[in-house]
């Protein structure tokens, strides 16, 4: 499917097994701002919800477009971040990060 829909080719950016703190996801963040980058793809569980969410958000009030009059309020977006990480091992001696309990906070987008 990238290949069809980005016919000029495309890259992908995985994330490190540890994840990104916030300070570097708020980094790569910038660093798409201004740049070349024409297409961002995010594979999720949930990113149309969060992208249509995020990108309305960004303007407190929409004009109706159906022309009725009415103000549309659209409601701020805020994401739980964690970027600790712990390390577990499993029964089978395999070694993995997860999100640990402690360190959430909310950061708005």
């Amino acid at each position: 499917m990238l290949n069809e829909k980005f016919q000029e080719g495309w890259i992908t950016r995985p994330i490190p097994q540890h994840g990104w703190t916030l300070d570097e996801q708020k980094r790569i963040a910038d660093e798409y701002e201004g740049s070349d980058v024409s297409s961002l793809v995010f594979a999720s569980p949930v990113p149309v919800l969060l992208g249509l969410l995020a990108s309305k958000s960004g303007y407190s009030e929409l004009a109706d477009r159906h022309n009725t009059g009415r103000v549309i309020q659209t409601p701020a977006v805020y994401i739980f971040h964690n970027d600790r990480r712990e390390k577990k091992e499993l029964p089978n001696g395999r070694i993995i990060h997860k999100v640990a309990e402690k360190g959430w906070e909310i950061v708005p987008v």
